[in-house]
């Protein structure tokens, strides 16, 4: 970079961001984003969202957006990119506002910001949000996508709402571990211990495998048991 100087363009900057992604370096990461300053570099799109990405992994949440709000033109995965770091690191309201931003600005969401989006939906207000957004799903065409149906189900499942998520979950065209693991969740965290041991000796009959989110939730529904038990 120091030898090539301004010549730097499009294929070196990609691929030292890369690198820098895939290390979480962001020390390294600035130097690029420096460089690109220094010697006057418009960078595409392309290559702005990669910097919001490692800015976000590396938790520097303000720097993102600054290289956000620089941007001249912005794409879906530009604005889900940004969206899904506030929604990570737990700036739920941040993550929705940014959304709303995103419909006002005609950019359409695609089922990775609406996947994104529903894990900020929580409180009374997000949920009530939340319910709008299902209604936008539903009018795009979402709602039977693997990942979108995922986080509705669980959206519902954690407000209470356990039979919009039992509708959700059995309209799915495939599942997998993720989806069954909400469900098995939602009913244990309702207290509805029978139905989420009946729903993860039903899954494992079909074939589901299992991890540890799974494990800790069947925990929750059967610690009620070894209570009564003792």
């Amino acid at each position: 970079m120091a030898i090539q100087g301004p010549e730097i363009k499009f294929d070196g900057y990609n691929m030292l961001l890369n690198e820098c992604v895939n290390k979480r370096a962001v020390r390294e990461g600035q130097r690029v984003h420096a460089h690109m300053i220094k010697t006057c570099y418009l960078p595409p799109v392309y290559l702005s969202t990669r910097l919001i990405v490692l800015y976000t992994k590396c938790e520097c949440l303000g720097s993102a957006r600054h290289v956000f709000d620089e941007m001249p033109e912005r794409n879906v995965v530009s604005w889900t990119a940004m969206i899904s770091g506030y929604s990570q690191r737990g700036f739920a309201s941040e993550a929705l506002h940014l959304f709303v931003q995103m419909l006002r600005s005609d950019t359409e969401p695609n089922e990775f910001t609406f996947a994104t989006v529903l894990t900020s939906c929580t409180g009374v207000l997000g949920f009530e949000l939340g319910r709008q957004i299902h209604s936008l799903i539903i009018k795009r065409n979402y709602e039977s996508h693997i990942f979108v149906g995922s986080s509705l189900l669980d959206m519902y499942a954690k407000a209470g709402g356990i039979h919009e998520a039992q509708g959700i979950f059995e309209c799915l065209p495939e599942r997998d571990v993720v989806s069954c693991t909400a469900i098995i969740s939602g009913y244990a965290q309702l207290g509805l211990d029978e139905e989420a041991l009946e729903l993860f000796r039903r899954f494992q009959r079909e074939g589901m495998s299992s991890n540890y989110v799974t494990y800790a939730s069947l925990l929750t529904a059967l610690l009620p048991a070894f209570g009564n038990r003792a």
